[in-house]
């Protein structure tokens, strides 16, 4: 019995209610065209682009639990430097959660002058973004995106075990996703460079005259709508399903590869499908 009283006495410091708070919201000075760079995990976060000078940063992480082991801190590193702001979470310590239940409040909100650019990298995270007319570059692991009025003309996904979407999009757009899905509602792109395994494609764009448009799929679905232009299609297939509507004109077809034409415009559309749908409509 002394011997077990004297263990308990030995872990009683280690055991710690978590009530970890983290509160910011600070303002810092930055370019009209500088770069945003975040990186977090498990948070809830919005960034919105406006008429502003500076950026403000505002972040609130509320630790609930109820017994733990072992001790851990949190906080956010931020560097505003040469017109750009870099924030990046901080860890130390280690806890393990050992009895009850345990979750956590995290919000990030950034805003920031519109012409900003963005280079974000996450896990776990659910973002929405906004009003942003630069650049966006997005590394995400289990985590969705939903961006808004985005008005820049380069865009660059890489994600695995997630969603993103965006209300429209131009320029150009890079995707590498591997179980995830990426819709796309208004897109005018003059270039695509899309590669996804297990997961949708699903994009409503115009083609513009001298476009280039890649897209490599493996059991997923591409669904493509195209509003405006034409296109030469060529498509290379195996175990794939093709459907597409009557504007497409047969070309030449054989076992594994199909091309088509799609009015007079000398945009070029290439596709490598395997065990895929393909569906391809106009507007």
């Amino acid at each position: 019995m002394k011997t077990l009283f004297v263990a308990l006495l030995f872990f009683i410091p280690f055991f710690v209610n978590a009530q970890d708070v983290y509160n910011l919201d600070k303002t810092y000075e930055v370019d009209a065209d500088g770069l945003l760079k975040l990186t977090s995990s498990d948070a809830k976060v919005y960034i919105t682009g406006n008429d502003r000078t500076d950026a403000r940063v505002k972040i609130y992480r509320n630790m609930k639990g109820s017994l733990n082991l072992g001790t851990s801190s949190f906080a956010v590193d931020i560097q505003a430097d040469n017109g750009s702001l870099v924030i990046t979470e901080k860890y130390s310590g280690s806890m393990i959660n050992i009895a009850g239940s345990s979750g956590e409040e995290y919000k990030i909100e950034i805003e920031i002058p519109e012409n900003m650019r963005l280079d974000i990298k996450g896990d776990g995270d659910k973002y929405e973004i906004s009003n942003i007319s630069g650049a966006i570059e997005m590394h995400l692991d289990d985590a969705d995106a939903d961006l808004k009025a985005c008005n820049g003309k380069d865009f660059r996904f890489t994600f695995y075990d997630g969603d993103i979407s965006l209300d429209k999009g131009s320029g150009n757009l890079f995707v590498k996703a591997d179980d995830g899905d990426l819709r796309i509602a208004e897109g005018k792109f003059d270039k695509i460079n899309a590669t996804m395994e297990d997961g949708d494609l699903v994009i409503a764009t115009t083609l513009t005259n001298n476009g280039e448009y890649f897209y490599d799929i493996e059991d997923g679905n591409l669904i493509l709508s195209f509003t405006d232009g034409g296109a030469k299609v060529d498509i290379a297939h195996e175990d794939t399903q093709i459907d597409v509507s009557s504007d497409f004109i047969p070309i030449r077809q054989s076992e594994n590869r199909t091309r088509l034409a799609l009015g007079s415009s000398n945009a070029n559309v290439e596709i490598r499908a395997e065990d895929a749908m393909i569906r391809m409509t106009t507007k």
